[in-house]
């Protein structure tokens, strides 16, 4: 995993919460994402600044949302966004920031 993705996680009851952080200039790669994987405690919930844009979640699309697609279609972990706007784009427009993927038992 790249030094730069920065991961905080905390335990709630059962519930391991992570946040995750991928700057805007790191090509995001698959592996990446596998590479966390075992430092996860099941059942997890993944919320983040990924910087990926994809139509499942945004109105755009960029190389980290097709990575990111990519991963979420192995079926470990199922996407909860819901294409509301997760924050506001200067000057007053709307996008998707934030992504939240959780373990399919939850």
């Amino acid at each position: 995993m790249p030094d730069r993705i920065q991961l905080l996680g905390i335990q709630v009851g059962d519930l391991t919460v992570v946040n995750m952080y991928i700057p805007p200039d790191l090509a995001l790669r698959e592996e990446h994402l596998y590479e966390i994987m075992p430092h996860l405690q099941e059942p997890c919930m993944t919320i983040g600044d990924m910087n990926a844009q994809n139509p499942m979640w945004s109105e755009m699309i960029n190389h980290n949302g097709v990575v990111v697609q990519g991963f979420l279609q192995d079926g470990t972990f199922c996407l909860m966004n819901d294409g509301t706007p997760k924050r506001l784009s200067p000057p007053g427009g709307t996008g998707v920031l934030l992504i939240c993927v959780c373990v399919h038992r939850i």
